[in-house]
């Protein structure tokens, strides 16, 4: 074979091969389908309502990755194993400070799952998780509509009304 022949054709052959491999598709491992809402109707409505009362300096995150909220303080294999626990489990919003990023609390909005076993199982690790690591986690129960009462203590800085004194009949 002629060795010219050899030179044009290895170039040629490379190029070709470049070129099928950047244009072939390559697929996942996996099927995937798109979910076609990020949130629940329940978490929407809860999260508009909460939007509405939210002052402007706080933002609103949903379905965020524990494990992006709270770190181990563990070390090596424990470690590892601290993290395993927060890994897949999301909080159903958090709230932080638009200007720095600052985690200020997270809201769970517990409707009738919670009460099977093992959700309230996963509840109290939250709850314990939360408590370890001075994150305030407000729990509130599902329901159909939210008034501003309901939503009004979750929003920071929230300081309740205090209570009237009782009125005295004055005495003559």
């Amino acid at each position: 074979m002629n060795l010219d022949f050899l030179l044009y054709l290895v170039p040629i052959i490379i190029v070709a091969a470049v070129i099928k491999a950047a244009t072939s598709e390559k697929k996942s491992e996996y099927s995937y389908k798109l979910q076609p809402y990020l949130l629940t109707k329940a978490e929407l409505n809860f999260y508009l309502n909460l939007c509405k009362q939210m002052p402007r300096e706080y933002g609103i995150s949903s379905k965020v990755r524990l494990a992006d909220v709270l770190k181990p303080r563990e070390q090596g294999k424990r470690y590892k194993a601290a993290l395993a626990k927060v890994w897949a489990k999301h909080l159903d919003f958090v709230i932080y400070e638009l200007r720095t990023g600052k985690i200020i609390s997270a809201i769970e909005l517990d409707d009738r799952s919670h009460e099977k076993a093992s959700r309230r199982a996963r509840d109290t690790f939250l709850n314990l998780a939360a408590e370890d690591a001075g994150l305030k986690l407000h729990r509130v129960p599902n329901k159909s509509g939210w008034s501003k009462e309901d939503i009004a203590p979750l929003i920071p800085g929230y300081q309740p009304e205090p209570a009237a004194a009782p009125e005295t009949a004055a005495t003559t």
